[in-house]
């Protein structure tokens, strides 16, 4: 009963976080995040009182309902709900992604909480010249002698490549602001095909780019269905030769950087299933998107982005 009930809470909750309203965001976190710890302390307290053996049919139920248990988890994040944490600005100011700044003011657990906002700064291990300096996605790495040091991505900005660093130096410090945590439904495409204006999740598996990684997921926003003829011509993206004005985020922004899709003669019809994503964010060299590597197929989508859960202050349904 314990292990059903903890387990039904937590499903209750993601789903719940994932309903477009602050009101059902905030119970279904307050149940995983509150409710299920203070469960699973009683469960701990109660594990310690004398209870009558178990015997053989005991064993079996319990290894039956903590299966089915684990079972019933999986099945709601690969069919329901999942989460997804927005790692770049590519949708800003819809969603925000990690950002820095060089604000060196201590943070407190609250801020981190409610706004996930965190000072960081990275000392030198050692003695020497910085070498060997390597930038992926996973930030910046480099050594310093023979001791390797990693920076977060956001530090590009403002770190200094070049000088000999002297052991315990403060090589990189500021504010880190964490990228918004968003809840994923795919239920909704049970039912309806993805709409113009829609936020969505996809895998770019299918997507030949070379400055697209096999294997990732992108977050962008739906511009044009399947059968639209689209078109850019700046300041405006037009779809079968309209401007494009719903929701009103295409109406700010910027599409003087159109990638393939420069001149309005690089007009593109969408065939079947096929969608025409773009970020939020369109200024020059912030948002990879349908612009450059065209059209995506819907068996790639996930499924919609509809809350943002975390940090606190700014938990909204995404718009």
């Amino acid at each position: 009963k314990w292990f059903l009930s903890l387990n039904l809470i937590s499903i209750a909750g993601l789903n719940l976080a994932a309903v477009p309203s602050k009101g059902t965001i905030l119970i279904g976190m307050t149940l995983i995040l509150l409710f299920v710890p203070i469960l699973y302390l009683v469960l701990l307290c109660k594990s310690f009182l004398p209870v009558r053996r178990f015997r053989l049919k005991g064993w079996l139920i319990l290894v039956v309902v903590y299966t089915t248990s684990g079972i019933m988890q999986a099945s709601v994040i690969n069919l329901f709900v999942e989460p997804y944490k927005m790692p770049t600005n590519s949708m800003r100011p819809t969603l925000n992604g990690i950002t820095a700044s060089q604000l060196t003011n201590s943070t407190s657990l609250i801020d981190r909480l409610i706004t996930g906002r965190r000072y960081q700064e990275v000392r030198a291990a050692a003695s020497g010249p910085i070498e060997n300096i390597r930038r992926n996605h996973n930030g910046i790495e480099f050594t310093i002698g023979d001791k390797l040091h990693h920076l977060p991505p956001v530090a590009l900005e403002t770190f200094r490549l070049n000088h000999n660093a002297a052991k315990g130096e403060i090589l990189w410090a500021g504010t880190i602001f964490s990228g918004d945590h968003i809840m994923v439904e795919k239920y909704s495409y049970w039912f309806r095909k993805p709409m113009k204006g829609d936020v969505i999740v996809f895998k770019t598996d299918h997507i030949d780019h070379p400055y697209v990684r096999q294997g990732t997921i992108f977050i962008k926003r739906i511009a044009a269905v399947p059968g639209d003829t689209i078109s850019i011509s700046p300041p405006h993206i037009l779809v079968n030769g309209k401007p494009l004005s719903e929701p009103s985020i295409f109406r700010r922004l910027n599409y003087g950087s159109a990638g393939e899709s420069a001149l309005p003669s690089d007009a593109v019809t969408l065939g079947k299933e096929e969608y025409f994503v773009m970020g939020d964010n369109t200024m020059p060299g912030m948002s990879l998107d349908s612009r450059h590597f065209g059209a995506i197929q819907q068996s790639s989508i996930i499924g919609r982005a509809s809350t943002i859960y975390w940090p606190f202050n700014r938990m909204r349904a995404v718009e």
